[in-house]
């Protein structure tokens, strides 16, 4: 007879003790006890132990998370009762409805054997098994805020009275520059036309000894021909 032994969690054994390895070849629901209806895959192990061997029937409970291990009520058996021993595992896991299929892990090669009792959950175990009875559920995804039609245009008015007043102060600012250029300007031509107002008039005597010097410069350039 098996029993199942509630505070076993996983099956940490090396590859190397590891004698026989059979799997079901689908998925069945089951009830074991406190828990509820669920889908399930079933493993039988046999594995070398200290002076015998040791047998586990598994049941993996996706929905609890949970591994179910199953153990003869005398946990060492000897290598003549083996055999019989696995027979009655297979046929234990097949009253439930299972169908069992030999994994042939004794005739693997050591690299092809460490990948396929590391690559189940028998040596790992599951991770955070769920409260029997309750499934876990997702936490909810966080709802983004509503835009309420009048905020949005709100929020599109004042972006718009924003970028207008932008306008306004550089389009004020370039007025005020010309007009600053313009005062420059300005300022420049009183200056030359107050230099031209401050120009007198030759007197009479003035004209003469500049006619006289002209005449006089004009002689000396004939001459030199």
């Amino acid at each position: 007879m098996f029993h199942w032994r509630k505070k076993m969690d996983r099956l940490d054994v090396p590859t190397a003790n590891i004698r026989r390895l059979h799997r079901s070849l689908s998925d069945i629901q089951v009830a074991l006890p406190g828990l509820p209806s669920q889908q399930a895959t079933a493993y039988l192990c046999l594995f070398a132990v200290k002076d015998g061997f040791g047998i586990s029937i598994v049941f993996h409970l996706h929905a609890s998370r949970l591994l179910a291990f199953y153990v003869p009520d005398r946990e060492k058996i000897t290598k003549q009762e083996a055999g019989r021993v696995l027979d009655e595992g297979i046929h234990f896991a097949e009253s439930m409805g299972f169908i069992m299929g030999d994994l042939d892990i004794q005739l693997l090669g050591p690299e092809e054997q460490d990948s396929l009792w590391n690559s189940l959950p028998l040596k790992r175990g599951v991770a955070a098994a769920a409260v029997p009875g309750k499934r876990l559920q997702a936490a909810p995804p966080e709802k983004a805020p509503a835009v309420v039609p009048e905020q949005a245009e709100v929020v599109e008015q004042t972006e718009v009275v924003e970028l207008v007043e932008q306008a306004e102060v550089v389009e004020q600012a370039e007025v005020v520059e010309q007009a600053e250029e313009i005062g420059e300007l300005e300022k420049d031509l009183e200056v030359r036309r107050a230099a031209v107002l401050r120009r007198r008039k030759p007197s009479p005597e003035e004209i003469e000894m500049r006619r006289k010097i002209l005449l006089k410069n004009l002689g000396r350039f004939l001459a030199s021909f």
